[in-house]
């Protein structure tokens, strides 16, 4: 699961930017025109929104994926939030140094901390889902 969800990243990577631009903001514009935003801000600052959304996201899978893994593949179960959150951290880093060989796409460390914290993110409420559960 954990390669399917990192294939599935590198594959919205590797797209370049005109084509993503226009995958994501088909599917936005959509969404914009049901909520009527139109009234409240610019399309532009909508879609930049839904496309670091969507990064957080899918890292928060990834982080899901990656603590459960760990989780079931350890005997011992210290330290595995804080290897989830290092695993996450240096996929999103190559990611980002990958969309530097992608024609119009550029690495940025805003999307690594984006990145890096929806991981965390989607990691922590596994942890706490199964913790609360007593396992």
């Amino acid at each position: 699961m954990v390669l399917s969800v990192m294939f599935l990243i590198f594959s919205f990577s590797n797209q370049p930017s005109v084509e993503s631009s226009d995958v994501s903001g088909s599917i936005t514009h959509v969404v914009f025109d049901i909520l009527n935003l139109d009234k409240l801000l610019a399309f532009d600052d909508f879609h930049s929104f839904v496309r670091k959304l969507a990064h957080f996201v899918i890292y928060g899978v990834l982080g899901i994926v990656v603590f459960n893994a760990l989780f079931v593949s350890k005997e011992k179960k210290k330290g595995i939030l804080i290897m989830t959150v290092i695993i996450v951290f240096l996929y999103a880093c190559s990611d980002e140094f990958h969309q530097l060989f992608i024609p119009g796409r550029s690495g940025e460390i805003r999307d690594i901390i984006i990145d890096t914290v929806g991981g965390s993110l989607g990691a922590l409420t596994y942890y706490l889902t199964w913790k609360n559960r007593g396992i």
